[in-house]
């Protein structure tokens, strides 16, 4: 499981996705301020964080930590 916190500074709703390469592996729609979404178990990947279909970051699951 995985706890991502997400602010959603719009002042209207917007579409959260997590996806992993055309595939969308979690959907939300938020509300406005800050929300916590709570992600199912992932596979090792590197997937994309979408808002309302634009790329605006990336999650990592199992990389190895150091430089």
């Amino acid at each position: 499981m995985v706890d991502l916190s997400v602010l959603n500074g719009s002042g209207g709703r917007a579409k959260f996705e997590v996806a992993h390469g055309s595939r969308a592996m979690f959907t939300r729609t938020l509300p406005p301020g800050r929300t916590t979404a709570e992600l199912p178990a992932l596979q090792n990947a590197t997937y994309t964080l979408l808002v309302d279909g634009k790329p605006r970051g990336t999650l990592t699951i199992g990389a190895k930590a150091g430089p």
